[in-house]
């Protein structure tokens, strides 16, 4: 054998031996990150980090091993490529190449799903009171009496162990997987005093890795007027934590979006606050029901429950959460009045003064809007939400290239904020900048592809450039996603009417029925209608109907007045000129029928 023959040989070993302990790391990573994952219950950044090194070694080797080739016969001068590895195992590795990956795939999608899903059972611990068994016995006893005999989601058990500080009491939450845990200590020295903690751990929507958790804190401590037992205070604990326990348990409701049921637990909660002498105010329980109530469409109850929250404790998230629920009803200036209030309270809440802001530019008032957004800007220039509504205010002031350059921020603070671009587009119509415009609908179209406002301009730019076949398909879009939509009906019998096609151009401004529409106001009522019955009269003119074309006029001229004109359509319907030079003359002679028709009517004897 060669020299070059032996490093040949000893570097395809040393090769294998490198590939085979890739695959063995790889695997013994995700081993034990696995067996780290259920031993704690959740997953830290360490875990996260080897589970995904051991999944791509593992994925790198195995496809090495099957896809890899020797060079064969160079020697003999008919060098041919043959598989490094046996037939057997390549299967294995390329069984190891798919599978795995659907399986890994399969496991963080399950994963996902899991932390997502409202728990099956509440399960709540109760740990010792600093070695005082009573204690925790007696709340199990209340618990029993007064919560799980009603509610069969919770499983109460004793957790046979201390717990001395608030780091180790979330650490066991997460150990056992439980939602609540009551733990605290008791003075059992002079037998005067109980220190009780309630820690509720909360799911949220998009943190995958850790919980957040929300620790209330009861301190029992008898009058210096009144003497008290241990016993008395004991069992005084234990119906305090009973109330905390069906808070808590509305607060889970509330997080898995089960409002129905967790108005019940709010409600249940509030009927014990009569014994509960030692705690605060009840507003957070009135604040979380009120929420409640908001989500389940009950919003004169919701702010009830704001306004007795408020009444108890005036602060800053009861003011808020009413302003939101005024703002939800539309009674913007009662909104108004309490995000002043709020921002009162904390001056440097961004999210009051947007709020306020947009109720402003409800009413109209778009200056105070455009100060308060400027005020939310100031306050978190990080936020795309007060730069995209200062850009719907200064689009209301027609000054849409300062509209634009808000919008812009707002993408920049955002690149997936598809109302960003869909409002930049129509800012961009405005100025006849249509191609900007289509741009900037088929990138809110992208990242929302039932995005109905994007297909409907989006087809108001295609028109405005005579593109009427692709204006045609967005409207018929739009229409699939709304198919009441007035915007949608007109716009697309317009663009039929452009095409030529005035049977189909009919039957769409006929399916136009704006008496069900509570959106416009009478006058706007007044203007759409109008439009309907001119496009109606010359699509019927244009098919040689000229006398049910006169009816239609007829009826357009009744309902806004004589002075009807293609000027007037131009200024006030946002004709566009080619339009009304191409339908100026059947327009005129529709008209002068209509007057010459009326001038005899009122000669006749």
């Amino acid at each position: 054998m060669s020299r070059d023959d032996s490093n040949k040989n000893l570097f395809s070993i040393s090769n294998r031996i490198i590939l085979w302990m890739t695959n063995f790391l790889g695997l013994m990573a995700l081993i034990g990150s696995s067996i780290k994952w259920f031993q704690d219950s959740t997953l830290s950044s360490v875990v996260i980090i080897f589970m995904v090194l051991g999944s791509i070694l593992l994925f790198l080797g195995s496809g090495y091993i099957y896809f890899s080739k020797v060079i064969i016969g160079k020697d003999m001068g008919i060098p041919e490529k043959y598989p490094a590895y046996s037939q057997r195992v390549r299967r294995r590795a390329l069984a190891v190449f798919i599978v795995f990956p659907v399986l890994f795939f399969f496991g963080i999608g399950y994963w996902i799903y899991d932390i997502n899903r409202p728990p099956d059972k509440i399960l709540t611990l109760i740990a010792k009171f600093g070695g005082e068994n009573h204690v925790a016995e007696n709340i199990l006893n209340e618990l029993n009496n007064t919560i799980i005999e009603k509610y069969d989601d919770v499983k109460v058990e004793i957790l046979e162990e201390d717990i001395k500080t608030q780091e180790n009491a979330r650490h066991i939450v997460d150990k056992h997987k439980a939602s609540i845990l009551l733990y605290g200590w008791c003075d059992s020295g002079n037998m005067s005093a109980i220190t009780a903690f309630f820690e509720l751990k909360r799911k949220e929507i998009n943190k995958f890795v850790e919980s957040s958790f929300e620790t209330l804190k009861i301190s029992l401590h008898p009058s210096d007027n009144v003497r008290v037992n241990f016993i008395q205070l004991r069992d005084q604990a234990s119906r305090n934590l009973s109330f905390l326990t069906v808070f808590a348990i509305g607060l889970i409701r509330y997080e898995a979006k089960d409002y129905e049921d967790a108005i019940l637990m709010f409600t249940d909660a509030l009927s014990r606050y009569s014994v509960l002498k030692e705690m605060d105010n009840p507003e957070m329980i009135h604040q979380y029901r009120g929420a409640a109530y908001f989500h389940n469409g009950k919003i004169d109850q919701a702010i009830n429950d704001c306004s007795i929250a408020i009444g108890f404790n005036p602060n800053f998230e009861a003011y808020n959460i009413r302003g939101n629920l005024y703002l939800n009803n539309g009674n913007f200036n009662e909104a108004i009045a309490d995000y002043t209030q709020a921002i009162e309270l904390k001056p440097d809440s961004e999210m009051a003064y947007n709020n306020r802001a947009v109720c402003y530019e409800r009413i109209n008032k778009i200056d105070k809007a455009i100060n308060d957004y400027n005020e939310a800007i100031s306050l978190n220039d990080k936020s795309p939400v007060p730069y995209l509504n200062r850009g719907n205010a200064y689009n209301e002031k027609n000054k849409f290239t300062q509209a634009i350059v808000d919008y812009t921020e707002a993408i920049k603070r955002n690149s997936k904020y598809s109302k960003a671009y869909n409002y930049r587009g129509r800012s961009y119509l405005k100025l006849h900048e249509f191609d900007k415009a289509i741009d900037d609908f088929n990138k809110a179209i992208k990242l929302k592809d039932d995005y109905f406002e994007a297909y409907l301009n989006r087809g108001i730019a295609h028109n405005s450039l005579s593109q009427f076949k692709e204006a045609k398909k967005d409207y018929e879009t739009a229409l699939r996603l709304d198919k009441d939509s007035f915007f949608g009906q007109s716009n697309l019998a317009w663009t039929l009417f452009d095409l030529g096609d005035y049977e189909e151009a009919l039957k769409h401004w006929e399916k136009i029925n704006l008496k069900e529409v509570n959106t416009f106001t009478k006058r706007q009522k007044k203007i759409l209608n109008t439009d309907k019955l001119v496009g109606m009269a010359i699509a019927l003119y244009r098919t040689d109907k000229p006398e049910d074309a006169e009816k239609y006029i007829e009826s357009a001229l009744n309902l806004y007045g004589s002075s009807l004109s293609c000027k007037v359509l131009q200024s006030e319907f946002f004709w566009k000129e080619s339009r009304c030079n191409e339908l100026e003359p059947t327009l005129r002679n529709l008209l002068n029928k209509q007057d010459l028709k009326k001038k005899n009517t009122n000669h006749e004897y």
